[in-house]
């Protein structure tokens, strides 16, 4: 959806952005899978499936296209989380993907320099806590 006016109407714009990958989403629950810039750029990141990646618009909402992101990705609870650009070309996306099986959490970052394409790779790998 893209706001038209003062907040009273929409538009709707699903038919203007990429096909959804199989099991493809964005997980909203962390507040930060969008970012906007302006009236016209925005970004979303997404995850759950074969590849992550972050859907960008110049034009408002009007053209849409997606990047593969180099992060954790391939099941249905990994790819990117959140998404941030400082400017229109400058920008990162995270993920962070946890095993049970080895207590580790292995978090992904990828860095953006030209406003969506030519993302570069930054992998971590962290213990996680048990609360048991």
């Amino acid at each position: 959806m893209v706001l038209t006016t003062n907040g009273a109407t929409w538009r709707d714009i699903g038919d203007q952005l990429p096909a959804a990958l199989p099991g493809e989403a964005a997980f909203a629950a962390s507040g930060t899978c969008a970012a906007t810039q302006g009236g016209q750029r925005a970004w979303l990141a997404t995850g759950g499936a074969e590849r992550a990646r972050v859907l960008a618009t110049v034009n408002g909402g009007d053209t849409w296209a997606a990047y593969d992101l180099p992060i954790v990705q391939g099941t249905p609870v990994s790819g990117a989380l959140s998404v941030d650009f400082r400017d229109a070309f400058h920008g990162t996306a995270a993920a962070v993907t946890s095993s049970r099986r080895t207590l580790s959490s292995t978090t992904s970052l990828a860095r953006a320099t030209g406003g969506g394409p030519g993302y570069s790779r930054r992998l971590r790998r962290s213990p996680v806590r048990s609360t048991a």
